[in-house]
């Protein structure tokens, strides 16, 4: 034996050493990319399921802000509690239903008021176009908006009417002033008299037979 390693080169041995160090860096660099894999593809599962936990408590937040309410689509069909998006709005508890959802294409006009004239026309172009597939919408009485304005939660937290500050006509005639008539202040719920000139917003209701 001794003299079969006098036929190996005197360089063999460190060759062979750095050969076998080389193989273990080269080892070890793998396991470390491995690693580093399986941590960011840990990291996208758990931002995924924290993305998923987001989406199902917003559900869950619209399914419990909606209890007693019925969502409708455009065509007048119901929705689930916790559907994005939506028409109209039925109180299950009144049976009215409301124009009120987050497309203010042509019913709402939300930040434009208008004087009691404007009222009539506006609600002729609805009733002929029939939003929601339906064509009895009308003006609520001042009973109705101070009714939404104690249920104000639901359409002012979610965008449904962009701001508490606003003034709503109603269509209750006022008392002895036939150029007046009821409006609500939304942000108080305090009612009023004020003459048809003046500059109101409106929102229209239908009743559910």
């Amino acid at each position: 034996i001794g003299n079969l390693f006098n036929f190996i080169p005197d360089n063999f041995w460190h060759e062979l050493n750095k050969d076998i160090v080389e193989f273990r860096n080269q080892e070890e660099i793998k396991e470390i990319k491995r690693n580093n894999e399986l941590k960011d593809l840990a990291s996208k599962h758990q931002e995924r399921i924290e993305q998923i936990n987001a989406i199902e408590k917003s559900k869950q937040n619209l399914r419990t802000l909606f209890v007693g309410w019925l969502k409708i689509d455009k065509d007048g069909n119901p929705l689930s509690g916790d559907s994005p998006a939506w028409y109209a709005l039925q109180d299950l508890s009144t049976n009215l239903m409301w124009i009120s959802g987050n497309d203010f294409s042509f019913p709402n006009l939300i930040n434009t008021p208008f004087d009691y004239s404007f009222i009539r026309q506006h609600l002729n172009k609805i009733n002929s176009e029939g939003w929601c597939g339906y064509h009895d919408w009308r003006l609520p009485t001042i009973n109705e908006m101070y009714g939404i304005y104690k249920k104000r939660k639901v359409f002012c937290d979610i965008n449904s009417w962009p701001s508490n500050n606003l003034i709503f006509w109603s269509s209750s005639q006022a008392k002895d002033k036939i150029d007046s008539m009821n409006v609500i202040y939304f942000n108080t719920g305090i009612t009023s008299i004020l003459n048809k000139n003046i500059h109101c917003h409106i929102r229209f209701v239908r009743d559910v037979a």
